[in-house]
Parts: structure tokens; sequence; C-alpha cells
């Protein structure tokens, strides 16, 4: 039969369960606006009576001893984690792509009266003028120094925004090095909380902030490199990057940037991301994604976008200007020196070595400058060139912004999503702080009449 203490003891159970259950809803409570916290619940299960056996056996019907907290449980639910992670890569690696192709849309500069179309049409229109005023004479002379003027201004913006372009990419693949940097650190930081969770499980201690931590960790991860995560029964996360483990419980794999350190390498060694042992990394999500499509694609094709123009002048104007006659008489002599973007020059020094006349006109004649200045009409030309380039990099570039516009989007429901399920209101917290505090009196009060009844039962005796 059940002891005249067990009332007590039944209250007991009860007070401290009531108090713990409180403690609990204060912790939610506190980290209300804590990033990353999960909601925690204090598992309330009822203290069952001993059983009887021999004479006895089941013919005592006795109440339990109370309620216990069997468990503080993690409101955490791994589907909407999981969809929170991916929401997260994406959103970065469209951000990354859309920041490249910002920061290349400032470098062209186009549509504006500094772009290389605006020059293009300039240079252009200085080769009409000597077409006009072709011979030696002041008109002429200011026509022609106009001209080798605006050709070097217009050399100079293709190799400038050449040069800026390359300067960018070798800033982004610095950037690059500190994402990697930063996802080595924070791998590191998540394999040390694996220890220290195992730990805690192992001697039945508390892990919900431990792992709330680590979660937080993995979420970054997901930004930084399109990371995923699995968890095990002992409660540690195993990490994966592309398929191939980043961490393992403790054990962290380095990762690293190989490849093209400038653009004229990206062609044959792209940029990319590589284990401990050389082995390519398959990176296509989160900022570090993002960043290398950017280097592989976007920056080399500014590039060469830059390099079309260049040699489509080289090339043009050169092909007439070598068959015409400068005011000396002289012939084949080149307009421009170079290849491309990185090292076109103006190659003509002097006013008088500009061919305005056409091998059957006069010294004076300006048939072969007038041939020049329609180039800018050419559908194969170097106008045609840029233009192609800038277009597609307007298409390109809209493109990409509207996928971060879209990926924003769905990574703010999927945040609101973990927001419902695993924050904290504090409508809820504060009703069941009263129920608990309610539960708590009521047991403190079942103390006092059983101890009334004791002391009754013992002034009877007396």
């Amino acid at each position: 039969m059940s002891s005249t203490f067990g009332g007590i003891t039944t209250a007991l159970n009860s007070l401290m369960a009531q108090r713990r259950a409180l403690d609990v809803a204060g912790q939610n409570i506190a980290n209300a606006g804590t990033v990353g916290y999960t909601r925690q619940r204090a598992n309330l299960q009822a203290i069952t009576a001993s059983g009887h056996g021999g004479l006895y056996a089941g013919q005592i019907s006795e109440p339990g001893f109370g309620v216990d907290v069997r468990s503080v449980d993690r409101l955490a639910d791994a589907l909407t984690d999981s969809r929170q992670r991916d929401a997260h890569s994406t959103s970065s690696f469209a951000a990354a792509r859309a920041s490249a192709y910002t920061h290349i849309e400032s470098i062209v500069n186009e549509p504006s009266d500094t772009g290389v179309a605006s020059q293009l049409a300039d240079f252009w229109s200085s080769w009409q003028a000597v077409a006009n005023a072709p011979g030696g004479d002041t008109a002429g002379s200011a026509a022609r120094t106009q001209l080798l003027s605006q050709a070097t201004t217009l050399v100079g913006s293709i190799k400038s925004a050449r040069s800026d372009v390359q300067d960018s990419f070798v800033a982004a693949r610095g950037d690059l090095n500190k994402v990697v940097s930063q996802v080595n650190s924070t791998a590191k930081s998540i394999a040390d909380l694996n220890d220290r969770i195992r730990i805690a499980k192992v001697n039945d201690g508390q892990a919900n902030e431990l792992t709330d931590q680590r979660d937080q960790l993995v979420l970054q991860l997901s930004e930084l490199v399109g990371a995923t995560s699995r968890v095990r029964e002992d409660g540690t996360a195993d990490v994966s990057v592309g398929g191939s483990t980043l961490v393992s419980s403790g054990r962290v794999t380095q990762l690293s940037v190989s490849g093209a350190g400038v653009l004229g390498d990206v062609a044959t060694s792209p940029v990319q991301l590589t284990w401990a042992d050389g082995s390519a990394a398959q990176v296509s999500g989160g900022q570090a994604g993002g960043m290398l499509s950017s280097l592989n694609s976007t920056y080399p094709k500014a590039a060469a976008g830059y390099d079309a123009v260049a040699a489509g002048l080289i090339s043009s104007v050169n092909a007439l200007h070598s068959t015409g006659k400068d005011l000396d008489g002289t012939t084949g002599v080149d307009f421009f020196s170079g290849t491309d973007a990185t090292d076109i020059a103006v190659a003509i020094t002097s006013s008088r070595g500009v061919a305005a006349a056409a091998s059957t006109d006069g010294a004076l004649g300006g048939t072969l400058a007038d041939r020049i200045s329609a180039l800018a009409n050419s559908s194969g030309g170097p106008d045609a060139a840029w233009a192609s380039y800038v277009s597609q990099l307007g298409v390109e570039s809209q493109a990409a912004g509207r996928a971060q516009t879209v990926q924003t989007t769905v990574l703010t429901a999927a945040d609101a999503a973990r927001s419902s399920v695993s924050g904290v209101s504090i409508d809820e917290e504060m009703t069941n702080m009263l129920m608990y505090q309610r539960a708590y009196e009521g047991a403190a009060k079942v103390m006092s009449a059983v101890d009334e009844m004791l002391q009754t039962l013992m002034s009877i005796g007396r």
C-alpha cells in the first residue's frame, strides 16, 4: 500500500517538474531575439506507481507519484531546416553573380557619353572630318591631329577598361580565397561542437544550445559554399559539399582555391576549389559557387568583349589604312599596332602619317578616309561587336538581377517557415509560464494539505 508520506513525494516531484518547466519557458523568452535559437519544451510524463506482487497482485489500484521532466525537447524540423539551408545557398549564389554583373556594368558604363560606343562614334567622325579636309593646310592638319587625339583616347579607354576587368578578376579571386578560409574555419568550429555535443549526450547532459550553435554554423556554410548536413544518431552532424565530406563528426577536410590567377589562363585552367588530396570540389551553390561562375564566365566574357572591339579596330582599320597614302606618299603603314585590348596602340606618331588618300587618289585625296569612316556601319565591324557584347551583358545582368530578387523572396519565405516551426512566440511562452505557475501553486497546496493531515494524525496520537 502507498506510504502515508507518499502524497508529499508526489507534491515534491510536481514542484520540481513545474519549476524546471518554468525554467525552460524562461529560457525561451530570454532567447526570443537570439539568431538561430530553437525553442524548447519540457517533456512532462507521469511517474507510474510501482507494481505489487504476491497476495495483492492485481488487487491494489494506486495513483502514480506525480510528474517528472523526462527530457527537454528541441523543437526543430529537419525538413524545414534543410529547405532553409537550400534557400540560403541559392540566394547567396544568385547574389554573388548579380554583384559581379553589376561591377562589370559599372566598368562598361554603357550607354554614356564616355563609353566605348560614344568614343567609337567620335573616332569615325574624326575620319569623316579628315575626308572632308584631307590636305596639309591648317584645316587638314587640325582634322588629322584631332583624329590622332581621338584614336589615342579611344585606345586608352579600351585598354584601361580591359585592365579594370583584369584587376576585378584578381580581386574577386582574392575574395574567393577569403571565403574558402572562412569555410575552413567554420568547418573546424562545427567539428569542435560535434565533439562537445557527443560528450554531452554520452553523459546525459543538455546539448540543445550547442546544437543551435552548430546548426547556425552549418547554415553559414550553406551560404558560403552550398553545404548540406546529415545528423547522426549520436547527435553529431556530417557536412558535405558537392557530395564530398567537409566535416565528419570531429574531423575536417580542408578546401583551397586553385586554377587561373589571371584572366588569360582561365580557358586552360579554370578557377576551382580543391580538396586536400588535390581532387576538385564540385561547388555549385553558395557564395563560392556564384563567385566561381563569375570568375570562369562573367569576367572572361567582359575581357573578350573588349578584346573583340580592339581586334576589330586593328584589323578593319589597318586593312584599309595600309592600302592608302599619307601626305608624304608613303603606303603600307598600319594605323594601329597590337592584337587585342591588352596591347592595342596608335602606331601613327605624326599627323602627316595618316593615310587619307586611296592608292588611286592624289596625295591630298580623302577617299580612303571616307571609306574608313564608313566602317562605323559595318555589320561585322568593331561597333557591331561592341554592341553585341553590351546587349548580351545587359540581358545576362537583368536575368541575374531577377534571379536574385526571386531567391530573396524564397529566402524570406524559408526563414519565416523556420521561425514558425522553431521560433519563440512570446505569447505562447507567457501562457505556458502561467500554466506551470498554477501547477506549481497547486502542488504546493497539495504538500500543505498533506502536512496538515499528518499534523492532525500526530496530534490525535498524543
